[in-house]
């Protein structure tokens, strides 16, 4: 059973699992999930929120940060390259971008 690391804010839940891997999850979406390896992915559940962008950018490494402009959502890594959002993808800190499986 994963060790709940953090007390967190009204409905999110941060637990880290025997491999190494952090998942934080708000209203049962895994929205922040660190891998070992430094990859970060983000997943909004379908629910594109201030809420669910704030808890992403709260609970991800400094490296990574989520905005949004003119309505469509953006990854930095550290605050220099911007990439397109993409709910379920892998971001790592050399900027790579991996979709779908990791």
């Amino acid at each position: 059973m994963p060790a709940r690391i953090v007390k967190c804010p009204v409905r999110t839940s941060t637990f880290a699992h025997e491999d190494g891997t952090i998942v934080t999850t708000y209203r049962g979406t895994d929205v922040v999930t660190i891998h070992p390896n430094g990859g970060v992915t983000l997943d909004d559940g379908g629910w594109a929120t201030y809420t669910t962008k704030h808890r992403m950018n709260q609970f991800s490494p400094d490296w990574l940060g989520v905005f949004q402009h003119k309505m469509e959502w953006f990854v930095t890594i550290k605050g220099q390259e911007t990439l397109p959002f993409y709910s379920g993808a892998t971001y790592h800190p050399n900027g790579k971008l991996y979709v779908g499986k990791k």
